[in-house]
């Protein structure tokens, strides 16, 4: 029991090493599907003891050497696989092994951003992981873009940015966004879980909060301020009642077509209809936290959560139809390239891949020790497909079932 302990302890002190890595100086870090050296991320680095980060709903951690393994352990991994027999590889140095990556998304093969622990950003450029922090001691929950210089990431109601890409001297300009509204603020400062967009004018973002028993909004919407600036318009997927949890996921495809998936296993289909958002609530069949959702069209869409639930439902469905899938634990990201090709994160290294028939368990060259929790995933196509976690940064590759052959 006392290294399980250990090991949640260090786990959550973890994100508060993530500080270290804004004093660092940049790292170019190169993939280790081209055979990259190594890296000293200067492992003795001191975390410092508070970074008034006082919401973390995913509990964003990093491996620790004491992971209280034993022989059996299906969390734990007892020999470490070549990357040519399975699906993943670990990205060798991308990040520091005590620092968490919770959300990623990219603009095509060549541009790809993952963002975490302590205001850890890092962007692959299809050669190099290169670090440009943000200037928040918080952990970031959410990233999205509208475009290659275009950037959106969030934590909490008053740690929001706005990256612009420079791309003459390939530097990231971070703008903090205002405050979004609220009718009460706590000192806990509430986490925003969920980042995602129509347009660079128009990007949604989700979250919840600790404060019970006040009506909290839980969606904002930005919109044109009259002094050319970014407002925040306020969205009701359930008319603020004090009944109305956090969201973690937003997903869309079309304008008629956007979901959003939350605490309590609530579900909302969403429309934009007279200047407005239109909501309408789904039956999930779960009163477990769903934390992804994503779409490969209308009648595709995915939402998975907790205890390894998995729903799936079409945009003129009136409920979600429950999917079997072979673990248990808790699922965090979802992403496809097709209907026919779709992957699931979790818990414990849990990997899951949909062939347009059923849910199978995927693979990855895991180091040995403790299985890292993993976030969320991304691709640009069936064969270049990246996914962050616990101290690493997953990447697959059409070399990565061949043993190196074109």
């Amino acid at each position: 029991m006392s290294h399980l302990l250990k090991h949640d302890t260090m786990r959550r002190l973890s994100v508060l090493a993530g500080l270290a890595l804004l004093s660092m100086p940049p790292l170019v870090i190169a993939s280790c599907a081209e055979s990259a050296p190594d890296v000293d991320v200067n492992p003795d680095a001191e975390p410092p003891h508070t970074i008034g980060d006082s919401s973390d709903p995913i509990d964003a951690g990093a491996p620790v050497e004491d992971a209280g393994c034993e022989a059996g352990d299906p969390r734990c991994v007892e020999t470490e696989l070549p990357c040519a027999e399975t699906d993943f590889c670990p990205v060798k140095g991308a990040i520091d092994a005590r620092f968490a990556l919770t959300a990623i998304w990219g603009n095509g093969k060549n541009d790809v951003w993952a963002v975490g622990a302590a205001g850890t950003a890092i962007h692959w450029d299809g050669q190099t992981w290169k670090p440009y922090p943000v200037p928040t001691n918080h952990t970031l929950f959410g990233v999205w873009g509208s475009g290659a210089g275009d950037l959106w990431t969030a934590s909490t109601y008053t740690a929001a940015f706005r990256g612009t890409i420079h791309e003459a001297d390939a530097s990231v300009e971070w703008t903090p966004l205002p405050a979004l509204p609220v009718p009460l603020i706590s000192d806990l400062y509430p986490a925003l879980a969920a980042v995602w967009g129509r347009a660079p004018d128009d990007v949604w973002i989700g979250g919840g909060e600790k404060v019970t028993g006040f009506p909290q909004p839980r969606v904002w919407r930005t919109r044109p301020a009259a002094d050319g600036g970014i407002a925040w318009q306020t969205l009701s997927p359930c008319a603020l009642s004090s009944d109305c949890p956090a969201v973690r996921a937003i997903w869309g495809r079309a304008d008629d077509d956007i979901w959003l998936v939350g605490d309590k296993g609530r579900t909302y289909h969403a429309a934009l209809a007279d200047g407005g958002v239109a909501f309408t609530a789904l039956e999930s069949h779960t009163t477990r936290p769903l934390r992804a959702v994503w779409g490969a069209d209308a009648d595709n869409v995915w939402a998975a959560g907790d205890d390894g639930v998995v729903r799936k439902a079409s945009a003129t469905a009136s409920s979600w139809t429950s999917v079997n899938v072979p673990t248990s634990h808790d699922l965090r990201g979802l992403w496809g390239s097709s209907a026919s090709d779709v992957w699931a994160v979790g818990a414990h290294g849990t990997l899951l891949h949909f062939d347009g028939n059923e849910w199978s368990e995927a693979s990855a060259a895991f180091p040995a020790g403790l299985k890292p929790n993993l976030y969320a995933v991304w691709g640009s196509g069936p064969d270049d497909v990246w996914i962050v976690g616990d101290g690493i940064v997953l990447h697959r590759t059409a070399k990565a079932k061949t043993g190196g052959q074109p």
